[in-house]
């Protein structure tokens, strides 16, 4: 039997075209989902550290997915979240965020969540002025700590594509696995 798990960033990304920004009647956990995605964003938007950080949980992992859905082909950005606000403070100085998160998909089950986000917009140097465009799609998996939902893992430029998941992959075994 195949693994069920492999095929979730593939239902995930199918099902971002249906999705709307917010619907009538979203749950209470969606509301309070997107309060703390908005809250990174927007400190992120502020320059406020703080506030992005409010939005992850201690033993949060970031992962770049090099616009690849297998989570083969994926490797870690930040190993916890004390290098991501390392990384985040360094950032901050450095760069003007003018960007915008859409979340279009949300999927509760008691504790745990997943999500979709779009950001858009561009990222300003702060000492050159130079702007750059930013469209990232990202997946992100949360957890219900007390009233909180918090980011325990993030995998950002995630995609669709499944070749080549592992670097030197055989090109019979990678079409025999596109056509299974």
């Amino acid at each position: 039997m195949k693994n069920p798990i492999c095929f979730i960033p593939f239902v995930l990304l199918a099902l971002l075209p249906f999705a709307g920004e917010s619907r009538a009647g979203e749950t209470p956990e969606a509301i309070l989902i997107r309060q703390s995605l908005s809250n990174d964003i927007s400190g992120y938007r502020r320059a406020d550290a703080e506030l992005a950080l409010s939005a992850y949980d201690e033993r949060f992992v970031a992962y770049r997915g090099h616009a690849n859905g297998d989570p083969r082909a994926w490797t870690i950005l930040h190993e916890n979240r004390d290098a991501l606000q390392s990384q985040m403070a360094t950032d901050l100085q450095a760069r003007r965020y003018e960007v915008n998160r859409t979340v279009p998909f949300i999927a509760v089950r008691t504790t745990h969540a997943i999500a979709t986000s779009i950001d858009s917009g561009q990222v300003v140097d702060r000492q050159s002025g130079a702007a750059t465009p930013v469209q990232i799609q990202r997946l992100w998996i949360l957890r219900k700590t007390e009233d909180d939902w918090l980011a325990t893992a993030m995998v950002a430029n995630l995609g669709d594509s499944l070749l080549p998941a592992v670097p030197g992959i055989n090109g019979d075994i990678a079409e025999l696995l596109q056509r299974e």
